[in-house]
């Protein structure tokens, strides 16, 4: 059995049980060691124990899933994918003296322990991280937001976003249980696709419809004491809750990368931005290559019906075949990534990221497309409709029976 995919089975809890929450972020193999949730977590290459952050209680019965360094899909065909982003609110969990429980893997995979649909995962995420208190897996404002992406049997397919919470104090004591995470969430419309690259995409909250929005039911209240949003006028939940990505530098020490979420592309740690996708799955939206984070939509309707095999197509691009170019008018052949000082002597796409030269040098637009890592595509079947639920991708197309999962 591959150690990077572990299936919980489904299991009924006595009364008055507790789930314990390991800290288990990015954890070496074995990963976690808790042979009551899973036989195969076993104690292995000298790792006898995880450590423990803390118990909630259980429910009476849990669902079985698959799932990698993140949870993946339970029985019930509710999948997950994950994408780290940047957020003003920064949480601290237990282990680094703070006072949150919950990160992100653990919200995911007790979700898909317990339910459904994506709308009640969505539910139960929000609640537990802000009532529990959530931190992001990576260190300050640049790791310290999550965006989820969700499919389920129904047909519905949703992006969730989730960063810290806003402290209480003496002069401020509302929403005193629910302080310990901000988050949003909303549905991909059907026929859409949405992609997550490493920043939020929720732009304009409607806090009256709530089919295609969940929310925090402090959210208003709680950004205007955070000082994020002045109260008037639609939220922009991007705006207010993420740094400018074109200034902000997401990995400390190095010179920011304006188009990190917008254009990165197939064969990085993290695969195809969103320009990346988009001009493969709508180009009749005619979406422009920019450093401009805001010019995205939060989905695009795609031009036709859509195949795993398409799913696989965008994450194979790097750009090759065009020549560099200098022109004012953004074309592919600007960013074919066979070019550029990352590219190497041998022109490889596949690039190595960090390193003293970056921190020398400012990221040029070439060389902001790629970090190189290691990538898997987990596909799933998910009946009635096709859903995609990557990591940064997220599609929906009816009459058709297929999902896709994607993980870095």
């Amino acid at each position: 059995m591959s150690p990077f995919f572990q299936p919980p089975e489904a299991q009924d809890h006595p009364e008055g049980s507790e789930r314990i929450i390991y800290d288990a972020v990015w954890s070496q193999y074995p990963r976690l060691v808790d042979p009551s949730r899973s036989k195969s977590y076993q104690p292995a290459m000298g790792i006898t124990s995880t450590a423990v952050l803390g118990r909630i209680p259980q429910v009476k019965h849990t669902y079985a899933l698959w799932e990698a360094s993140y949870g993946l899909m339970n029985e019930h065909g509710v999948g997950m994918g994950e994408s780290t982003c940047s957020a003003f609110l920064v949480g601290t969990g237990l282990s680094q003296g703070g006072t949150a429980l919950f990160s992100i893997g653990n919200l995911m995979a007790i979700a898909l322990e317990r339910c459904k649909t994506a709308r009640c995962a969505i539910q139960t995420m929000g609640d537990l991280g802000a009532f529990y208190g959530f931190y992001g897996e990576d260190p300050g404002m640049g790791g310290a937001g999550e965006a989820v992406t969700l499919v389920d049997q129904s047909g519905e397919a949703w992006v969730f976003h989730i960063c810290g919470g806003v402290p209480s104090s003496e002069k401020n004591a509302s929403w005193a249980t629910q302080r310990g995470a901000l988050w949003a969430a909303q549905r991909v419309p059907s026929g859409h696709v949405a992609v997550v690259a490493n920043s939020m995409i929720i732009r304009q909250i409607d806090f009256e419809d709530k089919e295609n929005f969940m929310l925090h039911p402090g959210l208003k209240d709680l950004l205007q004491e955070a000082k994020l949003w002045n109260g008037r006028g639609q939220l922009d939940w991007q705006k207010a809750v993420s740094p400018n990505m074109e200034t902000f530098s997401y990995f400390p020490g190095l010179a920011p990368i304006p188009m990190y979420s917008t254009l990165r592309a197939s064969g990085s740690a993290w695969s195809n931005g969103m320009w990346g996708v988009y001009r493969q799955a709508a180009p009749s939206a005619k979406i422009r290559a920019t450093k401009d984070l805001g010019s995205f939509p939060f989905s695009v309707p795609v031009d036709g019906k859509v195949s795993i095999l398409d799913v696989m197509n965008w994450f194979r691009t790097h750009y090759e075949g065009t020549e560099p170019q200098a022109a004012k008018v953004r074309s592919i052949s600007e960013f074919d990534m066979r070019y550029g000082s990352l590219a190497g002597p041998f022109q490889s796409p596949n690039r190595a990221e960090g390193g003293d030269g970056a921190k020398a040098a400012a990221w040029t637009e070439i060389d902001e497309v790629i970090l190189s890592g290691v990538v898997f595509c987990a596909l799933f079947l998910c009946a009635p409709s096709v859903f995609f639920s990557c990591k940064h991708v997220q599609a929906r197309a009816p009459k058709k029976r297929a999902a896709a999962n994607w993980r870095n």
